[in-house]
Parts: structure tokens; C-alpha cells; sequence
């Protein structure tokens, strides 16, 4: 490999793993996500948006991964992680048209969509190896964060029967999501 190639994938891999970093801190979160000062509240049809924005934001790492990844394990990983973050993004849309729509964005799905941003350029000039490690990296600490979301900020904040039907089917499939990621990774040889 040149060492021109070597350098980029190797930027390119420091910029993934810093997005991943603040992604598993709290780094570049809303304060309230990150442990800090209060956000603005979080009605049910807030929740239901930020869901649906953390769900496209897997779909289109997922499929990312469909043209970028080398190994069977991860292409089954972002099958997986598709397949399930379309059908929680129907739930989230039947919900959401029940609740009507937010008008003003979150500031926790604002910033879920940046840091997916960031994801996408760190992740889209890898290829094979590379990718398979970088993509599986992301995908474990973006689930960890997204359990903790889950867990502290949306479940507690969620006021209709239906909204809190929907975290806990997502929170289902997020912890079958990174338990997969996990066990990817070791088949990849890490963790």
C-alpha cells in the first residue's frame, strides 16, 4: 500500500474515531445529554423526531456499508441495523402523525444530525478493512450512546402510551444492535 494511501485512511480513521469519541462522551451533545445544565424539555412529538433523526441517521450509515464493507459479519450487521431502524422509523412516523409535528427542532436531534454528519465524512472514503473496523467502532459507541439517551433523557421525558411503546421497542433493538456490533468486532479482531 503507498504511503499516500496509508496517510489519508489513516486521517480519515483519527477523524472517525474523534466524531466516535465525542459521540461516546457526550462531546459536541446538548449539555443535558452530556450530564451538564438543563435543555429544553422534550414533549412526546420531540421525542418521536429525535428517534426518527437517529434512525435515518443508522439507515444511511447502514448503507454506507453495503458498498464500503469487506467482511460478511458487518454487511450482516448493517443489514440488521437497517432493517430494524426502517421499521422504527414507521412506528416513529404513525406516532408522530397521531402527536403532530414539532415545529422547532431539539436541540438534541440538531445535534445528532451533526455528529452523524461527521460520521458520514470519516467514514465514506474508507473501503474493506478499514471500513469494516471504523464503521463496527461507530456503531458500538453510537448504540452505548443511544441506550443512555434512551435510558435518562427520552424514557423519562415521554408522556404518552404510545411514545413510551416506542423507546422500548427501540431500546430492544438498540441493545441487540451492539451486542452484535460487539461480537463483529472481536470476529474482526479488536475489542
Amino acid at each position: 500500500m503507498s504511503s499516500w494511501n496509508q496517510q489519508s485512511r489513516f486521517m480519515a480513521l483519527a477523524v472517525c474515531v474523534g466524531a466516535l469519541a465525542g459521540c461516546a462522551s457526550g462531546a459536541g451533545m446538548p449539555a443535558a445529554v452530556a450530564g451538564g445544565a438543563m435543555m429544553p424539555a422534550l414533549e412526546d412529538d420531540a421525542i418521536a423526531s429525535v428517534v426518527m433523526t437517529a434512525n435515518t441517521g443508522e439507515i444511511e450509515e447502514a448503507q454506507l456499508a453495503s458498498t464500503a464493507a469487506a467482511a460478511q459479519s458487518v454487511h450482516a450487521l448493517a443489514t440488521r441495523i437497517e432493517t430494524d431502524h426502517r421499521t422504527s422509523n414507521e412506528r416513529a412516523l404513525a406516532t408522530l402523525g397521531a402527536l403532530g409535528s414539532d415545529s422547532d427542532p431539539h436541540p438534541l436531534r440538531t445535534s445528532l444530525v451533526e455528529n452523524h454528519a461527521q460520521a458520514m465524512q470519516a467514514l465514506s472514503p474508507l473501503r474493506g478493512p478499514s471500513f469494516d473496523r471504523a464503521f463496527v467502532e461507530r456503531q458500538i459507541a453510537l448504540h452505548r450512546y443511544l441506550l443512555s439517551t434512551i435510558d435518562h433523557t427520552l424514557m423519562p421525558s415521554a408522556r404518552t402510551g404510545p411514545v413510551r411503546a416506542q423507546l422500548t421497542a427501540d431500546r430492544a433493538a438498540v441493545a441487540a444492535h451492539l451486542e452484535m456490533a460487539e461480537t463483529t468486532l472481536r470476529g474482526l479482531g479488536g475489542g
